[in-house]
């Protein structure tokens, strides 16, 4: 499920978020998926995901591009 983020001007966002105890002192990694996939073919299936967790518990987001 993805949570959303709405701007002030109220444009929505869609993003899911992965993370493990993150460290807050590294900055966050946003994943951005090809048009014609999605985070779990481009970023989950292989691998990608897990192997950024395990990189002293980094946070990854991925945005929804979907209308």
């Amino acid at each position: 499920m993805a949570a959303e983020f709405r701007t002030h001007d109220g444009l929505t966002l869609r993003y899911r978020s992965w993370s493990r105890d993150p460290d807050p002192s590294l900055p966050p990694v946003v994943l951005l998926h090809g048009f014609a996939v999605d985070a779990r073919l481009n970023w989950e299936g292989p691998g990608v995901v897990e192997a950024l967790l395990g990189f002293k518990g980094s946070l990854q987001h991925r945005l929804v591009f979907r209308w």
